[in-house]
């Protein structure tokens, strides 16, 4: 009998905070996006390096997922107070303020993974980015594509990564096709200050900013949902 595996990873974000880069969209697009809101997967049409395959953007948290793996990246901006400012002035509504970007960086890195694995967007949506970066032409990309989920094709022989949102919150499946071999998922974490599992069982890393749980995980047959 065929069967059908799931692995159900959900990670909860709690980062809230302005993301620090911007593409360039058009007015057209930019309505187009305001309708979908925050929660799609851009994809990589040349305005990144070839090894990033989508981009998913939540507040204070940029994930790239890649041929190898994802890259979470944490951030947020923190004003540098300024020491020419006198008490007695008045506040001056054009006044320049300087930031520094304070970031974190923690990978989840596949062990053992296909080197080249197919990517696959779905479910896309009428909103597009264009990225117009420096003065070189060849890292221009127009009409960039906006999906739902992005799935990642044999990362190992037989198995697929699904990524998706659930409720804000980013899910992704670990898709074990009939007589593949669950055994080869495995991953590094590279860049945690801490890796440890709580009491509740959850995977849990430590970034600057705070802890990051990988919680909820669940095995089940597509057939029957046990």
């Amino acid at each position: 009998m065929k069967k059908l595996y799931y692995i159900i990873i959900v990670l909860p974000i709690v980062f809230n905070i302005a993301s620090a880069q911007s593409p360039t969209v058009s007015a057209v697009a930019q309505n187009a996006l305001n309708k979908v809101g925050r929660n799609f997967f851009i994809e990589n049409k040349g305005q990144w390096h070839p090894d990033v395959l989508f981009l998913a953007r939540l507040g204070g948290l940029d994930v790239w997922i890649t041929k190898y793996g994802v890259n979470y990246t944490f951030f947020k901006l923190e004003e540098v107070p300024s020491s020419q400012q006198s008490e007695r002035r008045l506040p001056d509504k054009f006044e320049h303020k300087d930031y520094i970007l304070l970031g974190h960086r923690v990978l989840m890195k596949l062990q053992g993974h296909n080197e080249s694995p197919v990517r696959e967007g779905k479910e896309k949506l009428e909103g597009y980015y264009n990225y117009f970066i420096g003065n070189d032409p060849s890292k221009y990309a127009s009409f960039v594509g906006l999906y739902k989920e992005a799935i990642v094709k044999d990362v190992y022989k037989g198995i697929d990564i699904r990524y998706y949102f659930d409720k804000g919150s980013l899910r992704y499946d670990y898709i074990v096709h009939p007589g593949a071999d669950p055994s080869k998922i495995v991953f590094n974490l590279e860049g945690s200050d801490k890796t440890y599992i709580n009491s509740q069982g959850n995977l849990v890393f430590t970034t600057r900013f705070g802890e990051v749980a990988i919680a909820e995980l669940k095995t089940y047959q597509e057939k029957d949902k046990k």
